[in-house]
């Protein structure tokens, strides 16, 4: 279940860069590159994603997936209303 950490993570970098921004317009998608070394499913990635997003700005925001070689979670950038 090590993805249930990496996930609180990114959305709670997500959070702060939103708010660093001052971003008034909700996200609508989120797109990441997604290391394959991290073992995550996108199943499990979006599972953990909309649990942790619930009673937040990203509640209802899909995340857009790119898979590459490597141990790293990125975030790309955000799609807003």
């Amino acid at each position: 279940m090590h993805e249930v950490g990496i996930v609180q993570n990114l959305v709670k970098e997500l959070l702060e860069r939103i708010e660093s921004k001052k971003l008034t317009e909700k996200p609508t998608k989120i797109f990441i590159t997604l290391g394959d070394g991290l073992r995550i499913s996108e199943e499990s990635l979006n599972f953990w994603f909309n649990d942790f997003a619930k009673n937040t700005v990203l509640e209802g925001a899909k995340l857009q997936v790119n898979a590459v070689d490597g141990n790293k979670i990125i975030i790309d950038s955000l799609e807003v209303e």
